[in-house]
């Protein structure tokens, strides 16, 4: 009888020196193993997003959803079309076929849906992106006596400095609300200056966005030119012209309405030791390490110069 475990007896030197080998090889690579709480599951999917704020949800599966799939149903990689809609927005689902690469399908579903030139006018601009699997690691608690305005904004930026540190990927603001600027007209406003809903609606749909005017080519190089026009605060919409004359008068959305910068009508109320809060959820995509970024994110928050930091977990 001959074989490897044969040899080992009879030569023990290099058996023991094979077991020295393993055991060193081990020791080393433990550095190197993911540390997570549950394997990573393979997501092979893309999702394509385009919000139609106030059309019904038989209106953006008509004008949204099939138009996307009737797009892109031909394009190499996909293996299943999902689309969903309701009152407002149209999501299409992509499902990626198996060792397919979803980078390159993206771009292609990119370039097909920019295509697109039906869309509603109304409608905002879709958005195309790769699903990918997100390990939460830990959550930020921040709180103190502060407006709800002052506490988001600090949150944004502690969000934008905790996302920057090594081993975090994406930092999330939970249970803030979003930021909306609200235009009230009342009908003696709009009876005294002969105006209706409509019309104030339109001119501001009309003067709030950023057109594309096109390229002029020179012997440098193209010059792309743009019209910048895109309201985004209060005193930005104030300013919108409703109407002007041939003297120069101008009417402004601020001589109609009153705008106010607030935030959505949801009820939202968390609160920390008794006090107003915000959570900074952290999370990490690929190659996670549960021991490293924990510590990274205590590290952080004990060297924050914000005295409502506490970490959570």
């Amino acid at each position: 009888m001959s074989g490897p475990i044969t040899w080992f007896i009879k030569n023990p030197i290099a058996a023991n020196l094979l077991m020295v080998l393993l055991i060193i090889g081990g020791y080393t690579s433990i550095p190197k193993l993911d540390k997570q709480f549950f394997p990573t599951p393979e997501i092979n999917q893309i999702e394509i997003r385009m919000e139609f704020r106030g059309a019904s949800p038989r209106e953006v599966e008509e004008q949204i959803a099939v138009r996307i799939e009737e797009a892109i149903h031909d394009l190499n990689g996909i293996e299943e079309l999902r689309s969903s809609s309701r009152e407002g927005l149209g999501i299409v689902l992509v499902e990626v076929e198996s060792d397919y690469p979803t980078q390159k399908l993206t771009n292609d579903i990119n370039t097909r849906v920019d295509a697109i030139k039906s869309f509603p006018s109304d409608a905002e601009r879709p958005t195309v992106t790769e699903i990918t699997y997100r390990h939460q690691m830990g959550r930020v608690q921040i709180f103190g006596d502060l407006s709800e305005r002052e506490m988001k904004e600090l949150g944004e930026t502690l969000r934008d400095e905790l996302v920057r540190q090594p081993w975090v990927s994406i930092v999330e603001l939970q249970t803030a609300r979003p930021y909306e600027v609200s235009i009230e007209v009342s009908e003696e406003s709009l009876q005294r200056y002969q105006l209706t809903f409509d019309q104030v609606a339109a001119a501001v749909r009309s003067a709030s966005i950023n057109l594309p005017a096109g390229a002029v080519q020179r012997d440098s190089g193209d010059l792309l030119i743009q019209t910048r026009g895109q309201a985004y605060d209060r005193a930005d919409f104030e300013s919108i012209v409703l109407r002007s004359d041939f003297s120069g008068q101008e009417l402004l959305l601020s001589d109609v309405a009153t705008v106010r910068d607030t935030f959505e009508d949801i009820d939202v109320d968390i609160e920390f030791n008794g006090k107003r809060s915000l959570g900074l959820n952290v999370y990490v995509t690929t190659s996670p390490d549960v021991i490293l970024t924990t510590d990274t994110v205590k590290a952080w928050s004990r060297s924050a110069s914000c005295p409502y930091l506490r970490a959570c977990r």
